[in-house]
């Protein structure tokens, strides 16, 4: 008896294969490649709609839902440890130099969050198996949540790092009333 398959002869060609590679400032000028990752990195979009009910409703209605919240996020265990890496996983930190200054050690503090630590975008960047990229962009970004890693013996400590994609507040400004999340996937057109 045959089975039925959604497989075809494009199958092999639209594959998403291997680890991803997390990228700060994508196609910037300061683009830097965060480092080694363990465990597979991700790309969650959590978009929250608001189903509008009506009277007489007799369940979920086309054109009655709205978008009520988006939070986009790409989430990396980060092995490579960095006086940089660190800063970076924890929002609003500074480095700074103690009094008197200490040649053997950089300081790093934590601070109120400025405009200036969020992240222009960060890519997370997949191969097809055609070897074409698939690249995920978050905009405004800002690692989020508690800096928790712990070590063991015979191991290597991983830094996990969950950066959130932000609103642009010029966003809110839109008399239309309509606005663009802050998230995009950019698919290449040969493998559509």
């Amino acid at each position: 008896m045959k089975g039925k398959t959604g497989f075809s002869t494009n199958t092999a060609d639209r594959l998403l294969v291997d680890a991803a590679q997390v990228v700060l400032n994508y196609g910037e000028i300061t683009e830097t490649n965060l480092g080694a990752t363990r465990d597979g990195t991700s790309f969650n979009l959590n978009r929250t709609f608001r189903e509008m009910p009506f009277d007489g409703m007799r369940g979920p209605t086309k054109g009655m839902k709205r978008r009520e919240r988006i939070e986009a996020s790409i989430a990396c265990n980060l092995l490579e440890m960095t006086k940089a890496n660190l800063q970076l996983a924890i929002a609003g930190a500074t480095d700074y130099t103690p009094d008197p200054a200490d040649p053997d050690f950089d300081y790093i503090h934590g601070g109120p969050v400025a405009d200036a630590d969020y992240i222009d975008n960060v890519a997370l960047v997949g191969t097809l198996s055609t070897g074409d990229d698939v690249i995920i962009l978050i905009f405004n970004a800002l690692p989020d949540g508690p800096l928790d890693f712990s070590t063991a013996d015979a191991d290597e400590l991983v830094l996990p790092i969950t950066f959130i994609a932000h609103f642009d507040p010029a966003e809110y400004d839109d008399e239309t009333g309509e606005w663009e999340e802050p998230w995009e996937i950019r698919f290449p057109v040969a493998a559509s």
